[in-house]
């Protein structure tokens, strides 16, 4: 089980906006070995959105994983000032390939690519943003 909080800033436009979420969430193994980790935030208006992170780990070698990920985000409700429409708001797949030099320390490099949908693709647009891209992704994974 997780619990905490999730803190969101948006800049431009001559002006930011913040909002404060709490996080409820789970992480765990679901059959044939994904790992699932869906998560719930509601702000203090009430707002609620949701996410869904699925990984899979590849042995290449006993130290050499490929890890295929897919994650997309909802929401109940339209929060423009953050960029947030109702409904499903984006879908994101990728991998990671990274190497384990201990079970606690992993560098790791991936590509993910990312497409907007409904109501959230529309706001991103009217703001001039992009609506679907692809991205190059670095970085270490540390267990404490």
């Amino acid at each position: 089980m997780q619990f905490g909080v999730r803190f969101d800033r948006v800049y431009g436009g001559g002006n930011s906006e913040s909002r404060l979420l709490g996080v409820f969430g789970y992480q765990g193994l679901a059959p044939y070995w994904f790992e699932m980790e869906p998560a719930v935030f509601i702000d203090d208006d009430g707002n609620v959105s949701a996410r869904m992170t699925t990984t899979y780990d590849l042995l290449i070698t006993q130290r050499l994983i490929l890890q295929p990920r897919i994650e997309f985000n909802l929401s109940a409700n339209n929060v423009p000032e953050f960029g947030v429409g109702k409904g499903v708001n984006d879908l994101q797949l990728g991998f990671r390939l990274r190497y384990e030099f201990t079970r606690k320390i992993a560098p790791y490099v991936g590509l993910a690519w990312q497409k907007q949908y409904a109501d959230t693709a529309k706001l991103t647009s009217a703001d001039g943003g992009v609506v679907e891209d692809a991205q190059f992704i670095a970085g270490i994974r540390l267990w404490f």
